[in-house]
Formats: structure tokens, sequence, C-alpha cells
């Protein structure tokens, strides 16, 4: 998971691509290729998670990766109570 803390980035991995700016948060797949650009300095927090730890969560996972996401709604506001304070 990457949560763009200054700047916005654009990523984009098996045809999707999307653009995160601070307040949102994406999954990657690590395993797969991607691409992962900005245009200017960044900073970002970045969380890895093996995989197996969430198997249970597989089908989840893969409806939303590569998709920007809130850290203000569901469990993105978990992850960013959790990343940010």
């Amino acid at each position: 998971m990457t949560f763009p803390l200054t700047g916005d980035v654009r990523f984009i991995q098996k045809n999707r691509s999307l653009s995160a700016k601070p307040g949102q948060f994406f999954i990657e797949l690590s395993n797969l290729p991607y691409e992962f650009y900005h245009l200017h300095e960044v900073s970002s927090y970045v969380i890895k998670v093996p995989l197996t730890l969430l198997r249970a969560q597989s089908g989840t996972i893969e409806q939303q990766f590569a998709r920007s996401l809130s850290i203000d709604e569901g469990a993105g506001r978990l992850l960013g109570y959790w990343c940010f304070r």
C-alpha cells in the first residue's frame, strides 16, 4: 500500500491507471510489473504486507488494487489513522 504524503503520483499496473494525492492511498501487487512516476518531488509512506497474510482477502485485493482509495472512509480511515497518528 502506498500513501502519498506530499505531491501527486501516477501508477499503472495490469492496464489500470490511477493518480493519487495526499489523503488517498492505493494497493500495489508488487510481485507484478508496474510503473510509478511523479512530475515533482514527493514523499510517500509504503507498507508491504506478505500476501500469505492476506489470502482470505485475496479476492478483495484483486478488485481494489490500482485504485485510488481515501483515508477518510471505510477501512482506509483505519489505515490512515494508524499510519499518520
